[in-house]
């Protein structure tokens, strides 16, 4: 089940949360590791990583045959077509996906997102904030953030930490794009 939990209409953000992904916490973390390794196999050769190699891959496409990637694949979808039905976009969707995989001194420092609609998954955020220059937004696993793009945005540790923070960023587009230099969109269906 998917609930909205915030619904920002000033700042036209939504917080959705799978119960799903946080009932399934565990296992998806332990995969999310496993789909980690298989980037760095596939692209062992990149100076880049999970992150910023976001143009290279679509997590979902890495995540073949995983059924829990599969059902988080799916909350997306449900979360991005309820947004979007309040929005003006056509029917045309693609979304991009990756893998940020962290440790507590990689989070993410400002930056922001040159499409329409950006969001992320909180699969294993840790005690962390993501803090957008008008509003911050408590990150709990399960959560799914969905806003505009081209937001200014950096991820606070409220809490220090020792393991690895995954959280699955993405970005929609709602219109052909001829010269987007990646191969990581795929429709929404």
């Amino acid at each position: 089940m998917i609930k909205l939990i915030e619904d920002n209409k000033d700042m036209n953000y939504r917080v959705y949360n799978s119960e799903f992904i946080a009932d399934k916490i565990t296992a998806i973390r332990f995969e999310g590791k496993n789909h980690h390794a298989r980037y760095k196999r596939m692209f062992k050769d990149s100076t880049l990583d999970s992150t910023w190699d976001y143009r290279k891959y679509n997590i979902f496409s890495l995540a073949v045959g995983s059924v829990l990637f599969h059902q988080v694949y799916k909350d997306l979808i449900w979360v991005v077509k309820d947004y979007l039905k309040d929005q003006d976009v056509s029917d045309t969707v693609w979304l991009e996906s990756w893998l940020n995989y962290h440790k507590q001194d990689e989070v993410l420092d400002w930056h922001n997102h040159e499409y329409s609609f950006h969001g992320y998954v909180s699969v294993d955020p840790k005690d962390t904030t993501t803090d957008f220059k008008e509003y911050s937004i408590k990150n709990q696993p399960g959560n799914i953030y969905i806003g505009q793009g081209y937001r200014q945005h950096c991820v606070v540790v409220d809490k220090p930490y020792t393991d690895t923070r995954i959280t699955l960023g993405f970005n929609l587009i709602t219109k052909p794009i001829n010269d987007v230099p990646n191969l990581s969109f795929i429709p929404v269906i």
